[in-house]
C-alpha cells in the first residue's frame, strides 16, 4: 500500500500483475527495479530479481512503496543479467506511447496497458510461442515505432517494461493496470506485415466519459455515500487515485458488514464511469482497492497465543518492510537504517500490543536476515552495464600520475577484485595496493571518493583485532595508512597473515560465540615514504603505485565513478583475471625494489656488483659468477670476512636479506664440483648502473 500526500492510499495487485505476466509468457521473469524520483536517483532502490513473482512479490511490493517503478524485461533471458546477449527468445512486439495511444491499430493488440494518464500506455502484440530470431526484434519494433510515432528508443532486446498491478510513481502516483483485448500471434511477421502505409493518429484519451449511465442506487451506509461523493467530485488527474482509496475503503466497510462487496463494486463501477474512468481501468482498481480493504489486519490475534508468538506474528507482518545490510550488520526498515526502539514503540501502537524487547530484537534480526541487502552488489548492478565504458580505467591512471604499465596493470586488477570481493564475498585476493606519495596529494580521499563515504574506512592504528575486523567487515574498502610502520620481521609476518585470509572467525559484538565471516573487503595503503618495504621474500604481496600528480583530481574522480566501476564490473562479468600474471610478477618484483628499505649492505653489493668495489683481498665481480655467487663468497669479497671471524653466523643473515631484498634467488646447485646453495639475479643490470669500464661486461 502507498501513502498519498492527502493520506488516501493507492494499493498494488498481485492478481493483476500475475494475470500480465500469464499473458505475456510462461516464468522465469527477470524483474527490474529503479527510482521513480529522477532528482533523488537513490540507488539503493535499483534491484534485479530472477524467477517467479510469487517468489519476488513481497521484495517488489517493498520497494514499490519505498518510490521505485517496477519493471520487467518483455523478452525472454538466459538468467539474472539484462544485456543484448542474454536475451534468447521474443516473447512480443510492443510500443510505448507517452504522446498518447492511438485513436485505431493496424492490428488489435494482445493487450493494452496504462501506465499513467488514461491517455498513455503501452501496447503488446504478444507471440504463441517465443520466438528465437532475436536478431530480427530491433527491425521489427522500429517498423512499429515508424508507423505508430512512438517512443524512438524502445527497440533494444533487453528492453524493461512497467509492470501492471504496480505503481507509477513519478509524478501524481497511478496504479498501472491493463486490459486484454486480443490474441496472440504466430510470429513477429504477422504483427509487421499487416502494416499500411499510412501512420496512425493518437488521441488525447482513450477512455472518454460515458454519458448514459445509470445513476447508483443510494447507498444505505453513510460511510459509503461520503465515499461515493468524494469519487464523484475527484479532480482532473487525481480520479484513479481517489477510486483506488475509495475502494480501499469500502473494502474496509464490507469487512465489517455494513455493506456487501456486489453492492460496493455495482456503486464504485457506476459513479467511476460517469467521471469518465475506462472499464478496464476501474475493473482492476476496484479489485485490488476492495480486495486490499478487505483482508485489512490492524491487530494481531492475541488469542491463546505466548508472547514470543505475538512478537513473531507482528514481525512476519512488517516483513515486506525489513530487510538486512550485509555490510553493517544491522536491520532496515524500507531501506532506511532504523533505531529499533523506536520501531518497537510504533509496531506496539500500531497493533495494540505489548512486544517484549529482547525477543523483539532477536525476531527482527532473524526476518530481516531472510532479505539480504548489500549496497554494493545494488551500487554495481544498478550501473548501466548495456552501454559498453572503455577506457576510463586508463584516464584514471593517467590522472594518478601512473608511468609504468605494472602500475597500469595493478589499478585495474585491483578494482575488478575490489567488484569480486564485493559480490562474491571470501574469494581469493590477497595482495595489497599501496598509494605512494607526497603529503597532500590526495591518497586516502581518493579511495573514500572511489569506494563511497560509507564504504570506506581507515583502520585504526592501536585496536585490539576485534575492533579492527568490526571496521573491516562493515566496509568494502579498508586503509592502513603509514604503511611503514610494518618495519619488524614480526610485524611483517603478521601483516601478511593478515592480508593474505578469505575469511574470519570473529566474535561480534554483545555476543558470546565465534562466527565465521567471509571478507568482502580489500585492503588499500598509503605511505609518504620513499623506501618502506622490508620483505625479505620480496614484497610480493604488495602493488605499489607512486602517485606523480601533484594533487589528486578529485572532481573528475567524482564525475566518472560510476563509468569507472562500470568498466571494472563489465571486466569481471567476461571473467577477466584479476590477478598477475608469471610475466607481471617479474615486473612487479623490479617495480618494488625501488621501494625497498635499503642498508649499508645493499649499498656495498651493489657497489661490488658495478665493480666500483672490492674488499681488501677480494675478487672484483664478473657476470659470469652470476647463479654461481655464495653467501661466503660475497662475504669475503664485499665485507672482507674470514671463516675465523666472529659473528660470522650474524653476518651471514644479513647478506641473505640484502640479496633477498635486492632480488637475489637462492637456488641449489653444483658448481665447480661442489654442490650448495649459489645465489642468482634474473638481471643485473636493472639492478645497477653500470660504470663505463664495467659496461661492456654487460
Amino acid at each position: 500500500m502507498y501513502m498519498l500526500h492527502n493520506n488516501s492510499t493507492l494499493t498494488q495487485s498481485c492478481e493483476t500483475a500475475n494475470s500480465f505476466l500469464k499473458l505475456l509468457g510462461e516464468t522465469p521473469y527477470l524483474f527490474q527495479t529503479f527510482d521513480d524520483n529522477s532528482k533523488r536517483k537513490d540507488k539503493s532502490l535499483t534491484r534485479q530479481f530472477y524467477g517467479s513473482l510469487d517468489e519476488h512479490w513481497d521484495e517488489l511490493l517493498a520497494l514499490n512503496n519505498k518510490g521505485a517503478g517496477i519493471f520487467v524485461t518483455v523478452n525472454v533471458t538466459d538468467g539474472n543479467n539484462r544485456k543484448a546477449e542474454n536475451i534468447t527468445a521474443v516473447r512480443a512486439l510492443f510500443i510505448d506511447c507517452d504522446n498518447g495511444l492511438p485513436d485505431e491499430f493496424h492490428l488489435t493488440p494482445t493487450m493494452v496497458i496504462h501506465s499513467s494518464k488514461p491517455d498513455k500506455g503501452h501496447a503488446y502484440w504478444v507471440l504463441n510461442e517465443p520466438s528465437n530470431d532475436v536478431d530480427k526484434f530491433p527491425q521489427k519494433q522500429q517498423q512499429l515505432i515508424k508507423h505508430y510515432g512512438s517512443d524512438k528508443s524502445v527497440h533494444d532486446r533487453s528492453r524493461v517494461m512497467r509492470l501492471p498491478g504496480f505503481l507509477h510513481i513519478k509524478g501524481e502516483p497511478t496504479l498501472v493496470t491493463f486490459q486484454h483485448i486480443g490474441k496472440h500471434y504466430e510470429s513477429m511477421g504477422e504483427v509487421t506485415s499487416a502494416l499500411p502505409k499510412q501512420p496512425a493518429k493518437t488521441t488525447s484519451s482513450t477512455h472518454k466519459p460515458i454519458t448514459h449511465i445509470t445513476p447508483p442506487t443510494p447507498a444505505t451506509s453513510p460511510e459509503f455515500q461520503a465515499l461515493l461523493a468524494s469519487l464523484l467530485t475527484a479532480g482532473e488527474g487525481e480520479r484513479n487515485n481517489t477510486l483506488n482509496r475509495v475502494a480501499f475503503e469500502a473494502g474496509k466497510l464490507v469487512q465489517s458488514g455494513k455493506i456487501t462487496a456486489d453492492v460496493a463494486r455495482q456503486q464504485l463501477t457506476s459513479v467511476a464511469l460517469m467521471i469518465g474512468l475506462g472499464e478496464a481501468e476501474i475493473d482492476a482498481t476496484l479489485t485490488s482497492g476492495l480486495t486490499a480493504g478487505i483482508n485489512k489486519q490492524t491487530n494481531v490475534n492475541t488469542n491463546n497465543k505466548s508472547k514470543v508468538n505475538i512478537v513473531v506474528d507482528v514481525v512476519n507482518a512488517e516483513k515486506s518492510h525489513l530487510s538486512w545490510d550485509v555490510y553493517k550488520g544491522i536491520p532496515l526498515y524500507d531501506g532506511k537504517h532504523i533505531d529499533l526502539r523506536e520501531l518497537r514503540l510504533d509496531l506496539c501502537v500500531k497493533y495494540e500490543v505489548d512486544l517484549n524487547r529482547d525477543d523483539f530484537k532477536d525476531a527482527v534480526e532473524v526476518v530481516a536476515k531472510r532479505n539480504s541487502y548489500n549496497p554494493v552488489e545494488t551500487y554495481l548492478t544498478s550501473l548501466d552495464t548495456t552501454t559498453p565504458t572503455t577506457g576510463y580505467i586508463q584516464q584514471l591512471s593517467e590522472m594518478l600520475g601512473l608511468e609504468t604499465d605494472i602500475e597500469r596493470v595493478y589499478l585495474r586488477k585491483f578494482l575488478m577484485a575490489s567488484v569480486a570481493r564485493g559480490l562474491k564475498h571470501g574469494c581469493k585476493f590477497d595482495n595489497v595496493v599501496i598509494f605512494q606519495g607526497k603529503q597532500g596529494v590526495g591518497k586516502t580521499t581518493f579511495f573514500e571518493v572511489l569506494f563511497g563515504e560509507e564504504l570506506f574506512a581507515t583502520a585504526p592504528n592501536d585496536g585490539n583485532e576485534r575492533d579492527i575486523l568490526a571496521v573491516c567487515h562493515s566496509h568494502w574498502c579498508i586503509e592502513f595508512g603509514e604503511w611503514e610502520r610494518f618495519n619488524t620481521k614480526r610485524e611483517q609476518s603478521e601483516i601478511k597473515n593478515f592480508i593474505t585470509k578469505q575469511r574470519d572467525d570473529m566474535r561480534l559484538l554483545h555476543t558470546d560465540y565465534n562466527t565465521e565471516r567471509k571478507r568482502k573487503f580489500v585492503i588499500v595503503g598509503t605511505t609518504n615514504k620513499d623506501q618502506f618495504l622490508v620483505d625479505e621474500t620480496g614484497s610480493r604481496r604488495y602493488w605499489v603505485c607512486r602517485i606523480r600528480t601533484p594533487r589528486i583530481d578529485m572532481t573528475w574522480l567524482a564525475k566518472h565513478r560510476d563509468a569507472i566501476w562500470g568498466e571494472a564490473y563489465n571486466a569481471y562479468l567476461a571473467d577477466e583475471p584479476w590477478w598477475l600474471d608469471e610475466l607481471n610478477e617479474t615486473l612487479q618484483h623490479r617495480h618494488n625494489q625501488q621501494f625497498n628499505e635499503s642498508s649499508s649492505l645493499d649499498e656495498a653489493i651493489v657497489e661490488w656488483l658495478a665493480g666500483r668495489y672490492t674488499a681488501d683481498g677480494g675478487v672484483s665481480f664478473k657476470p659470469s659468477m652470476n647463479g654461481k655467487l655464495s653467501t661466503r663468497y660475497i662475504l669475503t669479497n664485499v665485507i672482507g670476512s674470514k671463516l675465523s671471524d666472529g659473528g660470522l653466523a650474524t653476518k651471514e643473515r644479513d647478506v641473505k636479506k640484502a640479496l633477498a631484498r635486492l632480488g637475489f634467488v637462492s637456488k641449489q646447485r653444483r658448481c665447480n664440483g661442489v654442490k650448495g646453495y649459489y645465489w642468482e639475479h634474473p638481471d643485473i643490470s636493472q639492478l645497477v648502473a653500470v660504470s663505463d669500464e664495467t659496461e661492456a661486461l654487460f
